[in-house]
């Protein structure tokens, strides 16, 4: 139950230190001893061919089950995936989390048009690329493989927006998506009552288990994985972009938030593990997007200055005299491009800096003029302050302090 692991963060939260080192993850590696330890009697031996009278002699510190481990990491029986999320929810305590976006630009959408007409929705929520890799390794002593060719469609970023009647969503894999096959092809699960206690893991709906003729299934879980139809969304396939029309009162929305979940090849018989490892889940694991249409407030850091321009890297948001902004307000791809002490910014946002871009270079991204402005800025007077995790601060002097910009860093979207 992870009653010794919440007392030990029950008591460093309380004297809040500036660092908190969490000692224990993967101990089924590191606490491995190779040898014949004398008096050792427990988990030290296997065999390690077909003659059994060969062995390999090891011992394993902390981890003699799962109730006595100093393991964290999830694991495929035993304490599952609990010490992790338990580790997440008391890292969020210590450090403190953003507000969670607030939608915008939100309208009718046809999901028979271009995705392009998604450029002015947000939030955009996004998964890391590459995590549908397959793997195929041998154990330590070469007794078992473990092989998983699941991934199939690497799912990057996802979008919802409303209107009266329906909510629309959005989903974008990294190549083109393969044709329609299975139950579990690019699913989309959805928290619609914020009751983790209902449905199977508090999903109370998943979309596109079954289609036909350019329509998904709208199911309905209770108790577990047990779902009963109630209705069909409608799809469209265009590459690498899903689009689903669903009516809210199919999944009867509140009007305010959902939680909702994209996976490929993934979950099929109800082990929410499966998220973990099995094909794609966007975000990963038993994680979900939040899309709120209420306004949840923007908390400006109190070390920001009105001479401050901050931008994060691949972020369309920013701090710009002393306000959160968009750096374009039609397009959420519209964003900080850098790669170490170069940097690209559109030209609308210089020019709100006051920097004149008229006989430079434009290059066009997403339908948006960029301009190379690392030398443009400092040839401006202002100074440039650039961080190793992707912040770039132009302000009237360089920033040293380190706090200040970490500061700035967590506190942007």
């Amino acid at each position: 139950k992870g009653l010794a692991y919440q007392e030990q963060f029950d008591y460093a939260i309380n004297k809040s230190p500036k660092i908190l080192m969490i000692t224990g993850w993967n101990e089924w590696w590191a606490g491995r001893w190779e040898g014949d330890a004398a008096g050792q009697t427990i988990a030290y031996e296997y065999t390690v061919s077909s003659d059994s009278s060969v062995k390999e002699y090891n011992y394993y510190v902390d981890n003699l089950d799962p109730e006595y481990s100093r393991d964290l990491e999830p694991m495929k029986d035993g304490f599952k995936d609990n010490y992790y999320y338990q580790t997440v929810m008391n890292v969020r305590n210590y450090k403190g989390t953003r507000q969670v976006e607030s939608a915008f630009g939100q309208k009718t959408i046809d999901i028979y048009g271009s995705a392009a007409q998604w450029n002015t929705v947000g939030p955009e929520f996004r998964d890391v690329y590459g995590d549908t890799a397959h793997r195929n390794h041998k154990s330590h002593v070469g007794k078992m493989t473990y092989k998983d060719d699941s991934g199939r469609n690497d799912i990057l970023t996802a979008k919802v927006s409303e209107d009266n009647s329906y909510l629309y969503f959005f989903a974008e894999c990294a190549d083109t998506i393969t044709q329609p096959e299975g139950e579990n092809w690019m699913n989309l699960f959805i928290k619609s009552d914020s009751n983790n206690e209902n449905g199977w893991y508090g999903f109370d709906y998943v979309i596109n288990r079954e289609r036909e003729n350019g329509t998904a299934s709208v199911m309905s879980f209770k108790n577990g994985w047990n779902m009963t139809k109630v209705g069909d969304a409608q799809y469209t396939l265009n590459g690498s972009v899903l689009m689903i029309k669903l009516k809210k009162s199919l999944i009867k929305y509140n009007g305010k938030s959902i939680d909702f979940k994209w996976a490929d090849n993934s979950v099929n018989d109800g082990d929410i593990m499966c998220f973990i490892d099995k094909g794609d889940a966007a975000p990963d694991g038993r994680f979900c997007y939040r899309f709120t249409t209420e306004e949840t407030g923007t908390v400006i850091p109190d070390c920001l200055t009105s001479d401050m321009a901050v931008f994060k890297e691949n972020s369309y948001n920013a701090y710009i005299n002393g306000k959160s902004v968009h750096l374009s307000g039609t397009n959420t791809k519209a964003v900080l491009i850098a790669s170490g002490y170069e940097f690209y910014l559109p030209v609308s946002t210089l020019e709100t800096l006051g920097i004149s871009c008229a006989s430079e270079k434009k290059y066009n991204h997403y339908g948006i003029q960029y301009v190379r402005a690392d030398e443009l800025v400092k040839n401006s007077g202002k100074a440039v302050t650039i961080t190793p995790d992707g912040l770039l601060v132009i302000s009237n002097s360089k920033i040293t302090d380190t706090e200040v910009l970490d500061t700035l860093y967590r506190s942007l979207y």
